[in-house]
């Protein structure tokens, strides 16, 4: 008979603590990535309640976005989620993200999370502000185009997917389950 002997820490328990800590207890993600994780997966459609109340709060608090309001991939992936569920956001949330010239800041140049989240929310561009998101446009998709021969692990998915070939990609859902049956 083999008697298996389990080596107990001091709090008692039977197990090496984890690696994550309490990572998974504390941490709480952006409602901008929630409510975009949603619609991507199509299962948006179980959440209604829930995604009207984020984009409520995000639309009632002034677009400010509690500490995210300086990160860029944030403050574009709440423009493209409030301007796709159609509410209207100023391009002036971008203006944060400029220089005195008007320019974007260099240094959001490499940041491809970011670039990715502004191109896609430019394409959002309505007749009044169609310069300056075209302007944001250029800027991503040069930046972006330049870090494609750096190490792919780096990118997000839709640079190594190829998303700046199409024009009209901004949001894509993955298709459903049901459509395949």
């Amino acid at each position: 008979m083999v008697v298996a002997a389990i080596a107990t820490l001091d709090d008692g328990s039977p197990f090496d603590p984890s690696l994550w800590d309490d990572f998974f207890i504390t941490y709480t993600p952006p409602e901008s990535e929630l409510v975009d994780a949603l619609e991507r997966l199509g299962i948006d459609n179980h959440f209604h309640e829930e995604i009207a109340m984020a984009l409520s709060r995000a639309y009632n608090n002034g677009l400010e976005f509690g500490s995210y309001n300086s990160d860029l991939h944030i403050v574009a992936l709440w423009f493209r989620i409030l301007r796709q569920h159609g509410i209207w956001v100023s391009v002036d949330v971008f203006d944060k993200f400029k220089d005195s010239i008007g320019n974007f800041k260099p240094t959001l140049s490499s940041d491809p999370r970011s670039l990715l989240s502004l191109h896609n929310a430019a394409h959002l561009a309505t007749p009044s502000d169609e310069q300056a998101l075209d302007e944001a446009i250029s800027f991503s998709r040069r930046h972006l185009e330049s870090m494609k021969g750096t190490s792919l692990a780096k990118l997000p998915s839709g640079v190594r997917a190829g998303a700046l070939r199409i024009e009209s990609h901004c949001w894509t859902p993955l298709r459903r389950f049901a459509e395949h049956i």
